[in-house]
C-alpha cells in the first residue's frame, strides 16, 4: 500500500548537476510530488521541470524561473561572510531547508553525496528539530565522497551520524557499502546493489561501431589537473610513445588552465594532433565515445566513474585504474585495460594496445554491452528505485 496522496520527495544537493538531474528523471510518470534544494551553483537544464529552491553564491538572474535569494540579499551576504569569516550562505541556506521541510513535508528527503548533500541536510533538520520528521535517502558518490570525509576529524562523526540516521543508502560500488556498513549503516537499509549516479543508461539494441572499425581517436574526458584525477602523468605517457602511436588524434575534455598549460608546452607536432575544451555538455561527451576507439580515464580516487559507464554505452575501449570501487565488477583485458594514474608508462602501454590490437578492443567492447545492461540498465534501475522509495514512503505516510 502506498500514500493515497502522491508522494513527496525533496532532493538536496548539486541539483545543476546533470547527473543528479537523470537520476531525478527516473521519476517522470510514476505519480512522485518532487521539489529540489539546490546548495551550489549552475545554471538547471531549461527543459528541467521540477520547481528548485535555491541558496548560493550566485545572483538569482543565472537561475530563471527558479526561486531564490534575491541577488542584492546574495551580494549582502557574500560581503558579510567575507567580513565574518562565516559562511553566511550556508547558514542562511539550513535555515531556509529547514522551513521547506516543514512547510512541503516529506515523504522522502533525498541527499546527492554523503559530505556534502547529506550533512547539509543533516544540520539543516538538527537546527530545525526536524530528525525525524522524514525518511532520509542518502546517495553516496564514488571517491573522496567517503575516503576524504572519513578520514577528516570535522566531518567523521557527523559521517557516522549520518549513516545511523539513514533509513535508504544507495551507492555506486560495493567498496562504499562495506566502509558505509563499517561506519554505522545497517546493511538492511542499504540499496540492494551498486548504480550509477545517472540511474542508468538505455542500451538500444543495435550495438554501436567496434573500435577496429574506427578512426585512431583517443578520447580523454577528464582532462584535467586535480586532486582525484591527474592528467599530466597521461601527457607524459603519451609523449613518451608517441612515435609508437602514430597516426593518432586525440580529444579532451574538462580541461582546467594547469592542463592547458602542460597541453602548450608539448612540441608542436603534439600539440597540433590534440582537440580541447573545458566544460561540454554531456551530449558532447557521448557523440566523441561512439566515435573514439579508446577512452582513457585514469584516476586516484573514484567509484565507478561515470565516464566508464559511458565508454561502455558508445563502444570505446576503456582505460582506468584498478582502484578497489571497480576492481571486484571489471575484469582487466576483458573489460578494460587498468593503468594507475601516476605511473606514464602504464598509460601509454595500455594506448598502446588498445589502439592496435584489433582483437582484444573489439572484444572489451563486446563485453562491455552485456556487462553495461547487467550493471546500469536504466529501465530495470527505474524500477528497483520506484520500489525502493515506496517502500520507503510507507514508514513516513502515517499521520501525513
Amino acid at each position: 500500500m502506498i500514500p493515497a496522496n502522491p508522494i513527496r520527495i525533496l532532493f538536496v544537493g548539486e541539483i545543476q548537476s546533470t547527473h543528479a538531474q537523470s537520476w531525478i528523471r527516473l521519476l517522470d510518470g510514476h505519480g512522485f510530488d518532487i521539489r529540489c534544494f539546490a546548495i551550489s551553483r549552475g545554471a538547471i537544464a531549461p527543459d528541467f521541470e521540477h520547481s528548485v529552491t535555491y541558496t548560493g553564491k550566485t545572483r538569482l538572474r543565472d537561475w530563471p524561473r527558479r526561486r531564490g535569494l534575491p541577488a542584492p540579499l546574495v551580494d549582502l551576504l557574500s560581503a558579510l561572510s567575507i567580513k565574518t569569516g562565516r559562511d553566511l550562505h550556508a547558514v542562511l541556506g539550513r535555515r531556509l531547508l529547514g522551513r521547506l521541510v516543514r512547510r512541503f513535508r516529506p515523504h522522502i528527503l533525498h541527499c546527492f553525496g554523503a559530505s556534502y548533500g547529506g550533512l547539509f541536510a543533516l544540520s539543516a533538520l538538527e537546527k530545525a528539530g526536524l530528525v525525524g520528521a522524514t525518511r532520509l535517502a542518502v546517495q553516496v558518490r564514488g571517491g573522496p565522497d567517503l575516503l576524504d570525509g572519513l578520514t577528516h576529524s570535522r566531518t567523521r562523526d557527523r559521517l557516522d551520524r549520518l549513516f545511523r540516521l539513514c533509513d535508504l543508502l544507495i551507492c555506486d560500488n560495493p567498496e562504499n557499502y562495506r566502509i558505509a556498513t563499517d561506519h554505522g549503516c545497517a546493511p538492511d537499509r542499504q540499496f540492494e546493489r551498486s548504480v550509477p549516479g545517472t540511474g542508468g543508461f538505455d542500451v538500444p539494441d543495435i550495438p554501436p561501431t567496434p573500435p577496429s572499425g574506427r578512426s585512431r581517436l583517443l578520447f580523454i574526458p577528464k582532462a584535467y589537473e586535480g586532486y582525484q584525477s591527474k592528467v599530466l602523468p597521461m601527457l607524459e605517457g603519451l609523449h613518451s610513445v608517441w612515435d609508437q602511436l602514430q597516426p593518432i588524434t586525440i580529444l579532451m575534455t574538462a580541461v582546467n588552465p594547469e592542463a592547458e598549460y602542460a597541453i602548450r608546452r608539448l612540441p608542436a607536432n603534439i600539440q597540433a594532433a590534440i582537440q580541447w575544451h573545458d566544460r561540454v555538455d554531456r551530449g558532447f561527451v557521448m557523440e566523441a565515445m561512439h566515435r573514439a576507439r579508446v577512452m582513457l580515464a585514469p584516476s586516484l580516487m573514484d567509484g565507478i566513474p561515470n565516464v566508464l559507464y559511458e565508454a561502455m554505452l558508445g563502444g570505446a575501449a576503456p582505460v582506468v585504474s584498478p582502484l578497489s570501487g571497480l576492481t571486484p565488477l571489471f575484469e582487466n583485458e576483458r573489460h578494460l585495460l587498468y593503468a594507475r594514474n601516476l605511473f606514464p608508462d602504464e598509460i601509454g602501454a595500455a594506448v598502446i594496445r588498445l589502439m592496435d590490437d584489433d582483437a582484444l578492443a573489439d572484444r572489451i567492447a563486446l563485453a562491455n554491452r552485456s556487462l553495461l545492461q547487467q550493471l546500469a540498465g536504466r529501465s530495470a534501475i527505474r524500477g528497483d528505485v520506484v520500489t525502493a522509495y515506496r517502500r520507503l514512503a510507507l514508514g513516513a505516510s502515517a499521520g501525513s
